[in-house]
């Protein structure tokens, strides 16, 4: 079983959650847990350059990333 970890810091909910169903919907995923900040996804086949990616893509967005809350609404 192969172990990714990921700096999981942003304050923004809708980033997080948005972060969340993409780790759990990635292939192969058996376990995530959160631990001081890091999230550790446990599972077989994760392609951790990949999903370190797309992590950042997602929590670092303007659109639903930490900036993003920062934003007012229009």
């Amino acid at each position: 079983q192969e172990e990714v970890r990921f700096q999981f810091n942003s304050d923004c909910e809708k980033a997080r959650k948005k972060a969340l169903d993409y780790i759990f919907d990635y292939k192969g995923v058996k376990s995530v847990e959160l631990e001081n900040s890091i999230l550790i996804v446990q599972g077989e086949g994760l392609n951790e350059e990949e999903m370190k990616r797309k992590m950042d893509k997602i929590l670092l967005s303007p659109k639903t990333g930490f900036l993003s809350c920062l934003t007012p609404k229009k």
